[in-house]
């Protein structure tokens, strides 16, 4: 299923609306950093920017102060709308590098229908894109492109 999931979007430009941040403290999963990104998965190649229209799918906002060091809190809420519920097996985490990374299985004990809330990941310093897929009780979908600045 994961490799079906990461092959379906390799290549798609369906990345959604962009937003900046670091992270905010959550709920407690975990008493060590998890590492989010290792060195060698950030080294590798970004994947190209692309672009999504409007959609009526769940909502996806990272949750986060401006700046970011590492480890650091990671939360990002996930909203149904019109009724719906989140389908949380359905949420997806994706770092955007060639070849694409699914980080799903590192963040899944803090997925919830309410987003992804982590204590502490690891990330190295510099610029990371991460893809988040979601859907509803519907079938609505919504991927979202977020961008973690991690201190140098």
């Amino acid at each position: 299923m994961k490799d079906k999931f990461v092959k379906k979007n390799t290549g798609r430009r369906l990345w959604g609306q962009v937003l900046s941040a670091g992270l905010l403290v959550s709920a407690s999963f975990a008493a060590q950093a998890l590492e989010l990104v290792t060195p060698e998965e950030a080294a590798r190649p970004d994947m190209p920017a692309g672009t999504r229209g409007v959609t009526r799918g769940p909502a996806i906002t990272l949750e986060s102060p401006a700046a970011a060091r590492s480890p650091m809190p990671l939360k990002v809420a996930v909203k149904a709308r019109g009724g719906a519920h989140i389908d949380p097996k359905s949420l997806r985490l994706t770092y955007l590098k060639t070849p694409m990374v699914d980080l799903t299985a590192r963040v899944r004990p803090g997925i919830s229908e309410t987003g992804i809330a982590l204590d502490e990941v690891t990330l190295p310093p510099g610029l990371h894109r991460l893809l988040v897929h979601v859907a509803d009780s519907e079938g609505r979908e919504t991927e979202v492109e977020l961008k973690l600045d991690v201190a140098r």
